[in-house]
């Protein structure tokens, strides 16, 4: 794989060896920088090799490299891209969407010692989903994307809550931190709207700017 790395100012390295260089101390630090590199493509191949810059360092990296597996876990659930994501306030929840329309509730715990299956909410989208929000409570969930519609989701349930309606796509919802009534969204329209529901959508819905 061919790499390109801006180091400094008027200083690329492509490849290995490929660089514009420039004399006094920038051409020193740019060299080592590249004996570096080079060194390390040559060795890195090598399972016990870690950068010789201190033992505690070689060390750390020969830990990390035999414990790769326990920093990460795949959670497969979707049908096809996953578009947003999104962790609620205090990180125990994380809900994800996509382009097969679905919201998904995931419980971290569950899922990295159980393998547990995610929670689907029963209000499908028509089409991509763009973003996603929880509320301060984590109470409900918000989703919002092509199908020009903020769908509000009750979280314990997965029941449907509420539908408010853009002209168009809606890239962004977030929701009032200290007012979990109050949402604000932003679409393809030109709108960035907010809605207070306790009020009906009409009567509930101010609208920041948008097009003439």
């Amino acid at each position: 794989m061919k790499t390109t790395i801006r180091f400094l100012p008027e200083v690329w390295i492509t490849g290995k060896t490929e660089s514009k260089m420039k004399t006094g101390r920038l051409g020193e630090i740019t060299s080592s920088f590249v004996k570096y590199l080079d060194q390390r493509s040559c060795h890195a191949a090598r399972p016990d090799w870690s950068p010789g810059i201190s033992s505690s360092y070689a060390f750390l990296s020969r830990r990390l490299n035999t414990s790769r597996n326990l920093y990460r876990k795949d959670l497969y659930a979707h049908y096809g891209c996953v578009n947003a994501i999104e962790f609620s306030n205090e990180g125990n929840l994380l809900v994800s969407g996509g382009d097969d329309r679905r919201v998904l509730l995931w419980n971290i715990d569950c899922v990295l010692s159980e393998n547990r299956r995610p929670h689907a909410m029963k209000g499908e989208h028509n089409s991509n989903i763009f973003c996603l929000s929880f509320d301060s409570c984590n109470s409900k969930i918000f989703s919002a994307g092509n199908d020009e519609q903020v769908i509000v989701h009750d979280l314990n349930t997965g029941d449907l809550v509420d539908v408010f309606l853009h002209r168009e796509a809606v890239y962004g919802v977030s929701v009032n931190p200290s007012l979990d009534s109050v949402f604000a969204s932003a679409g393809e329209d030109g709108q960035v709207l907010m809605y207070d529901m306790r009020e009906s959508p009409a009567s509930g819905r101010f609208r920041f700017t948008g097009r003439k």
